[in-house]
């Protein structure tokens, strides 16, 4: 994220204990750092798989030249939507 006063504010905003515990008990927002209130069965198990294997994930390395792989990925979804739309 960029150093900005509205980046810092949705930062803010994301922190606050009411958003989290509607990420946390209304959404399907997938964290390790949740005690998880989905009771679907199948989204139970890969939760708690996933949470099981994490600790032996390796990190993933950051994305050099970050915005513009992101700008250039994004530039490929829209054209491939694009040619798909217009077939």
């Amino acid at each position: 994220m960029k150093n900005t006063p509205a980046a810092s504010c949705v930062a803010h905003e994301l922190q606050k204990q009411s958003v989290l515990e509607y990420f946390e008990n209304d959404t399907y927002y997938f964290t390790p750092y949740f005690k998880n209130n989905i009771r679907d069965k199948s989204y139970k198990e890969l939760y708690t798989n996933i949470k099981e294997i994490l600790p032996k994930l390796q990190m993933i390395e950051p994305v050099p030249n970050f915005f513009k792989y992101y700008d250039n990925q994004w530039d490929n979804i829209k054209l491939r939507f694009d040619e798909e739309n217009n077939q």
